[in-house]
């Protein structure tokens, strides 16, 4: 599908409604998008997007032929993306950079080599910015003739503000490598290019290596992020981090600058606390604590759960610590033997342990084959509706069906709701209804008697959360805009 001519154009200056102010680009040699042996590298980047919200993701190898619009959109999640890509050579090779269209406009196309990228406009900033995705070669002649094309292209825009990212294969220092072997003259080559440009290479936290081989013995530094001066002056404050690994043998890195703070996370019950032996005595004193007098009954049973939710969280940091930074904890303690390997490597039983911690094949075959018995079609003769003398309500019957609540009915219908279940924006679940019934019954019949009397809630008595989710932007649009491919 070939692009169409664009001529670089001045966006409006950002305003209130530009509300897309984090810069935010992650880079991956993703080996190829096959499905093979359960992987799923497609699921796995899209979780991937979705999570991180990138304006511009950057993808080495994916072993693709031409890519059309409607497949790039599944993949970023949403129509707002533009893109351009390289197709596969033979088995190898192809690349993939998309781009966020609400935070960036590309007003033109840069292809040589193993090099694709964009120059535009960044929406917020007001400001001209340069993306390129790199995939270095193995060969030392074709890696030559990159460092120079790429040199060529810097320095006739050496003011612009420049991002360069990818897999570079190749290494700066012995100390990148690991088990492998290091050619001093291949990385003063590089090092020559990185200096005659003036760039600037952004730290890697997470890991030291990027890149790890399948058998898990060899450990390189090949993907990277690189800026220029000027890209400082437009971000201040900004981080590069290597993310986990998990299908691919490389780490996806990420660069992203200062993230906002949406304040602390929404309380939530969690069914562990049930097992603790004092919690039942927390959260009955928190009811019997005065909530005053309030002639709206649902507003009274709201101020209850309240307080129950002030004394469940500082019994909960009290008895658990800080259960954010656990997670973090065990966060690193999952990844601590990949760490060891990076700095000094694993015994034999140690290694056996890890290779089968990273493949996810048998555990995946085990929920496929759980799942595939639930939902598998059984034989059976379907009921017919056809011929069946349906039955009427009786006048009673109507009656019942419009005369008020009874306790029997409000705590019959609960017992029928799952106590699992996902909890509603209050964060409380139905296993906590169930179990403290004895104590908010008499509250929460009189938020529902009033809901029955009044037809109305009160403010802040049923808070939901809603969001529009546009199915298209443009009916008449099938593909992005800015499609190119080299």
């Amino acid at each position: 599908m070939e692009g169409k001519a664009f001529q670089k154009v001045s966006y409006p200056a950002s305003s209130s409604s530009i509300n897309y102010l984090i810069m935010k680009a992650i880079s991956l040699n993703v080996r190829g998008f096959g499905n093979s042996k359960g992987v799923d590298k497609i699921g796995w980047v899209t979780n991937l997007i979705a999570k991180g919200k990138p304006c511009f993701l950057a993808l080495q190898q994916t072993k693709l032929n031409c890519i059309n619009g409607k497949w790039v959109m599944a993949l970023w999640g949403s129509e707002e993306c533009d893109f351009i890509q390289k197709t596969k050579v033979g088995k190898a090779g192809g690349q993939l950079l998309i781009l966020n269209t609400d935070q960036f406009v590309a007003t033109d196309v840069i292809e040589f080599d193993s090099v694709i990228g964009v120059r535009g406009i960044w929406k917020a900033k007001n400001c001209n910015l340069n993306v390129i995705n790199i995939y270095g070669p193995q060969d030392d002649k074709n890696k030559l003739k990159l460092w120079n094309s790429l040199s060529e292209i810097l320095e006739q825009d050496c003011d612009e503000v420049w991002l360069l990212c990818g897999d570079f294969n190749e290494v700066r220092r012995k100390e990148e490598r690991l088990n492998c072997d290091f050619f001093d003259y291949r990385a003063k080559r590089f090092n020559d290019f990185i200096a005659s440009n003036n760039l600037i290479e952004l730290p890697l936290g997470g890991r030291i290596f990027t890149r790890v081989s399948y058998d898990g013995v060899k450990f390189s530094k090949l993907d990277r992020f690189f800026i220029t001066e000027k890209f400082c002056t437009i971000w201040e404050k900004f981080s590069a981090v290597a993310l986990e690994r998990k299908h691919p043998d490389h780490c996806p890195i990420v660069l992203k600058d200062e993230e906002k703070n949406f304040g602390p996370k929404p309380f939530k019950v969690f069914d562990a606390w049930f097992d603790e032996k004092d919690v039942d005595q927390v959260v009955m004193d928190a009811c019997k604590v005065s909530v005053g007098d309030n002639s709206r009954k649902d507003c009274l049973f709201r101020n209850k759960l309240n307080k129950v939710k002030e004394a469940l969280r500082k019994w909960s940091y009290n008895r658990f610590g800080d259960l954010d930074g656990e997670i973090e904890t065990l966060k690193g303690a999952a990844s601590e033997l990949e760490i060891r390997a990076e700095t000094g490597g694993l015994n034999e039983s140690e290694t056996k342990i890890w290779q089968d911690t990273e493949s996810p094949h048998a555990i995946k075959a085990e929920i496929f084959k759980h799942f595939k018995g639930i939902f598998s079609k059984s034989d059976y003769d379907r009921l017919s509706l056809e011929d069946l003398n349906y039955q009427v309500l009786s006048t009673d019957e109507v009656d019942a069906l419009e005369s008020p609540f009874n306790e029997k009915e409000i705590h019959e219908a609960i017992l029928d709701c799952g106590s699992t279940k996902a909890p509603g924006p209050d964060g409380f679940n139905m296993r906590f209804i169930k179990k403290y019934w004895d104590v908010i019954k008499n509250e929460l019949g009189d938020a529902i008697m009033w809901f029955w009397d009044k037809a109305e809630f009160s403010k802040g008595c049923n808070a939901s959360f809603v969001t529009l989710i546009p199915k298209k932007k443009d009916p008449m649009c099938n593909t992005p805009t800015f499609v190119k491919t080299v």
